[in-house]
């Protein structure tokens, strides 16, 4: 016992700076690699799809995104920068040529985050309301744009389902007023 405990006490002594300086070392390059790699995940989770094993990261991402926006402005602006995603997502899926449903649940979710901005900005006064205001008129007529180009190409049983998200989005346009 006394032999190993003695081994052990003078260890450190052995190691010196460098001893320490090399442990630090390696550790630095753990969590720088584990950082890259994390951060390498979440990049190639951006354009990921519903339909892709990435895509429950992004959601992560989004979720964190949420959750540190505070603000009703910062709120409304991320809700706003979603939509537009979801938009982007929707014309990526078309273009690959993704099952109706997967199509389907792209447009609820831009229309959902839509209806959830618009009204958070009709509800808010702050600096960035009229800049919130235009980022919304400007997207609303895009995603109408999508929603009719999605109804001409879903087979006719998600029609009411299409239907009833470009009813919100005239409301939507309509509660912003001109």
């Amino acid at each position: 016992m006394d032999v190993a405990r003695g081994a052990r006490e003078a260890a450190p002594a052995r190691r010196g700076i460098w001893g320490w300086l090399r442990v630090v070392a390696v550790a630095a390059v753990v969590v720088l690699v584990l950082g890259v790699s994390g951060v390498g995940l979440s990049q190639a989770a951006d354009s990921s799809l519903p339909d892709s094993p990435l895509y429950p990261v992004r959601q992560a991402n989004e979720t964190i995104a949420q959750i540190l926006s505070r603000s009703p402005e910062s709120r409304t602006a991320l809700e706003i920068n979603l939509a537009e995603r979801r938009l982007v997502d929707l014309e990526l899926a078309e273009r690959s040529q993704k099952p109706s449903l997967l199509l389907r649940r792209i447009v609820i979710q831009m229309v959902v985050l839509t209806n959830q901005a618009t009204e958070q900005v009709v509800q808010t006064q702050g600096p960035r309301h009229d800049v919130l205001v235009g980022q919304l008129r400007s997207l609303l007529p895009r995603e109408q744009r999508a929603l009719d180009r999605l109804a001409a190409s879903l087979p006719a049983r998600n029609e009411t389902v299409v239907r009833q998200l470009q009813q919100e989005l005239q409301a939507d346009q309509q509660r912003l007023g001109d």
